[in-house]
């Protein structure tokens, strides 16, 4: 399934959304009177580049701050002490892992709805087309 998503011509269908992405991106950092931050710019950056052209998503810059803050919440407590207390750093894992599942399985059924089915733009729906050929049905763990 996963070969069909980062073959030749799928890798070449996402270059463009890639670029207006970079090109966005690059245009907001010389905006911005003073010096850039690079690692924080390049985590941006890279994130939107996850939600544009892996997933085809065009959300609202709040909606993308918030995700992003959150899926940094998880990486920051993903190798955490297995210590289950409300203040702990696998609790605020845990919990930032439910409100992405819950984010992402919302995107996944609005993007069933709307699916194409020939003209394939993302990551997301070159997976869902190879899924189909080999008449493989993914679940919704699966997708997330």
């Amino acid at each position: 399934i996963l070969a069909k998503v980062f073959s030749r011509g799928a890798l070449e269908a996402y270059l463009t959304r890639l670029q207006d992405v970079v090109k966005s991106e690059i245009a907001k950092w010389c905006a911005e009177t003073g010096s850039v931050d690079v690692y924080t710019a390049a985590k941006s950056l890279t994130f939107r580049i996850a939600v544009r052209v892996l997933l085809g998503l065009r959300l609202e810059e709040q909606q993308i701050a918030s995700l992003s803050k959150t899926f940094e919440q998880l990486m920051n407590n993903l190798f955490s002490l297995p210590i289950d207390t409300p203040i702990s750093g696998l609790r605020k894992g845990i919990r930032a892992r439910e409100i992405l599942h819950s984010a992402m399985e919302k995107i996944i059924e609005e993007k069933l709805k709307k699916q194409q089915t020939s003209d394939y733009c993302d990551a997301f729906d070159y997976m869902l087309s190879s899924a189909k050929e080999d008449d493989y049905e993914l679940t919704m763990q699966e997708l997330k």
